[in-house]
């Protein structure tokens, strides 16, 4: 069951815990139940793991970097307890689908848009409507002195966030609970 969400800078975490007892509890339990629940924890782990990858790569990113920065954390038989936390490295752009659109008159500068949600959203950065590349880029200031570098993609977070609410961890529960009963049945 997943056990809460703490809200951090990086993301919401998620915690799958297979048994609504304490860890001194689950370490009283026979040694087969154990490797039983945690096996369960940890298909559910990586179940969901697929679908938050397979969901946000539908707005466009590729799924290897989206594996990437997914940290899974398995349960084993001294824990009951799988985690799954989003790391804060930024996807590049060339690993993003996004498009450009100039919006002022001058058209030195385009905005840079990705989906998210299956909705546009515009993302910081601008492109040169006219360079080869059309590469998204930022301009970067260190004390007096400004220059233009390549923007160093997109953070997943607002992806992360949007999809785990309530009704998700719910849903993770109930599949969690009955991958644990089929798994202690079988036993």
């Amino acid at each position: 069951m997943p056990g809460g969400v703490s809200r951090r800078r990086q993301g919401k975490t998620i915690s799958l815990v297979g048994l609504d007892k304490t860890i001194a509890r689950f370490k009283a339990l026979p040694k087969k139940i154990r490797h039983s629940v945690a096996s369960a924890i940890n298909e559910q782990a990586l179940a969901t793991q697929t679908d938050l990858i397979n969901r946000i790569s539908a707005d466009g990113i590729q799924k290897s970097a989206i594996k990437s920065r997914i940290m899974l954390n398995k349960a084993s038989v001294e824990k009951d307890e799988a985690t799954l936390k989003l790391d804060r490295k930024r996807v590049p752009f060339s690993q993003v689908k996004y498009t450009t659109k100039m919006e002022d008159s001058s058209g030195t500068r385009a905005s840079v848009w990705v989906l998210r949600g299956g909705k546009r959203v515009r993302v910081y950065g601008f492109a040169n409507p006219y360079g080869k590349n059309k590469r998204p880029l930022i301009r970067y200031q260190k004390g007096k002195t400004s220059r233009l570098v390549r923007s160093s993609g997109i953070g997943l977070r607002a992806y992360w966030n949007a999809i785990i609410d309530e009704q998700y961890l719910s849903g993770v529960k109930a599949d969690l609970n009955l991958r644990v009963m089929n798994k202690l049945g079988g036993e």
